[in-house]
């Protein structure tokens, strides 16, 4: 089919229509606002009158109200579709404002003075309608009380227009600051997915090396399904405690066949659906990756087991790991470091990583502990 293309007016056309359907309510405000005016200046103007003993009616004074503020609502409906074209075509310069208001001070006041006095003049004192008698019964009160509306009319739909503007380059500061966080956290996360990498096929080439090939079979498989982890909730924001400690316990187990058995642990969880607590994925393993390093650095022919604790308290999630070294071990290592900034990015201060050593009689017992609060919680 022959596609013809729009023509340029009628396109026009059809965005000034878009753009007045998108601004039905503000102007159904205005015009409500304008119709409670009127009505109140239509009652104060009839008590006055008959209480000066005028005998009018109220029919007389709303057609009368009407035909002098109809200029008004109608200004101020043009302002609002004027400014929100203005805003949708990348904001209103202030050469633009400098020439609205010299069309408003000298084409639309003189014109609206003009035909508030012809009423007054044809309507009210029923006298010929001239130029003789408008300029006649122009009063300077009048002129001023239209300035001064004219004025405060245009300094609300200034004052509305800075305020929208202000509030979309919030929306957009605000925008921005979120994608830059989420890119620092991805950089944060995909730090450690290579690390882990490299920290899995180091147990494995010492399989290799050492000629053991069932273990390095065994230790390839196991593999396999980490990196199916790794890669799946790659593509996710959250993932279960459940989901992760069972990517832990397979972790270990690889770390574990690396080093003929060395590793032995004990777990202890408290009472909780842990399949219900949701945390950013790949949050403990440095945690477990610190631990298992420094213990089979330092303290490889010790049969110690580590520690691990698991507990929900007050909405904070509790992860500690207890193990035993010879020697002193460091104090912060670069993917601990990666992973405060990430827990620092998500929940400031309420989030934490620590390290504690206690003095025993042969050896040092150390702790490494997250503290990491839960947002979102199963009714179970």
């Amino acid at each position: 089919m022959l596609h013809i293309p729009d023509k340029p007016w009628s396109l026009k056309a059809r965005n000034s229509l878009r753009l007045v359907q998108s601004l039905w309510r503000p102007l159904l405000i205005v015009w409500l606002l304008w119709c409670v005016f009127l009505f109140l200046a239509t009652f104060a103007n009839l008590y006055d009158l008959r209480h000066a003993g005028a005998h009018i009616t109220l029919q007389t004074q709303l057609i009368k109200f009407l035909a002098i503020l109809l200029p008004w609502p109608l200004l101020s409906s043009g302002l609002l579709i004027y400014f929100a074209a203005k805003n949708a075509n990348k904001g209103i310069a202030w050469s633009q404002i400098l020439r609205l208001v010299l069309f408003l001070v000298l084409v639309f006041l003189p014109l609206h003075v003009v035909y508030e006095h012809a009423f007054f003049v044809g309507y009210i004192r029923r006298q010929a309608l001239n130029w003789e008698a408008i300029v006649r019964a122009l009063s300077p009160l009048q002129i001023w009380v239209d300035v001064m509306v004219l004025l405060f009319i245009l300094s609300a739909h200034l004052a509305l227009q800075y305020w929208q503007h202000g509030r979309q380059q919030l929306h957009i500061a605000r925008q921005s600051q979120q994608e830059v966080l989420r890119l620092k956290m991805l950089y944060l996360r995909t730090h450690l997915e290579p690390y882990f990498l490299l920290s899995s096929l180091e147990g494995i080439e010492n399989l290799v090396v050492n000629a053991d090939t069932p273990m390095a079979t065994r230790a390839l498989a196991r593999m396999s399904d980490l990196l199916r982890y790794v890669l799946e909730s790659a593509q996710e924001t959250s993932i279960s405690v459940e989901s992760e400690i069972r990517f832990l316990r397979d972790y270990l187990d690889l770390q574990n066949l690396a080093c003929a058995n060395c590793l032995q642990l004990q777990w202890k969880f408290d009472g909780h659906d842990w399949s219900a607590i949701q945390i950013p994925p790949l949050l403990l393993y440095p945690l477990f990756d610190y631990a298992v390093r420094h213990r089979q650095i330092m303290s490889k022919d010790q049969a110690s087991p580590m520690l691990v604790r698991i507990a929900l308290e007050h909405s904070m999630l509790s992860v500690s790991i207890d193990f035993n070294a010879a020697s002193p071990i460091l104090s912060s290592t670069e993917e601990l470091e990666a992973a405060r900034q990430r827990i620092a990015l998500l929940h400031a201060d309420a989030a934490a990583i620590d390290l504690m050593t206690q003095a025993a009689p042969t050896r040092l017992s150390h702790r490494i502990r997250l503290i990491y609060p839960i947002t979102e919680l199963d009714d179970a």
